[in-house]
């Protein structure tokens, strides 16, 4: 990971996490997380299953993926792109792929 990208990721982590357990995530998170699940919705979900898929994804990554560890892959994703996550990373990604797995299973 370059040196620039740690830098910005730190501040940003550490003004997020401020006096907040790793694993808690704040109303405005999940609030987030919910807008971006409605706005890219797997094409194998109906839209008229979207209130479940989402409720579903939001509650299962909520238990897998602590709030850290979200908005780290989160900002590597817009910082460095899909293609350049290094391992920590791509573990994180890899439990994301297996909410959505789980969820769109779920929702069928």
């Amino acid at each position: 990971m370059d040196e620039r990208f740690q830098e910005v990721r730190n501040a940003c982590l550490g003004k997020a996490v401020a006096s907040r357990p790793s694993d808690d995530w704040p109303a405005d998170g999940v609030d987030r997380s919910n807008r971006e699940c409605r706005a890219n919705l797997p094409e194998d979900i109906q839209p008229s299953k979207a209130d479940l898929y989402c409720d579903c994804s939001v509650s299962y990554t909520r238990k897998v993926i602590p709030w850290k560890q979200y908005l780290l892959l989160d900002s590597a994703v817009r910082i460095k792109g899909m293609k350049n996550l290094d391992s920590e990373e791509k573990a994180i990604l890899l439990k994301a792929l297996e909410v959505r797995n789980y969820c769109s299973l779920k929702t069928k």
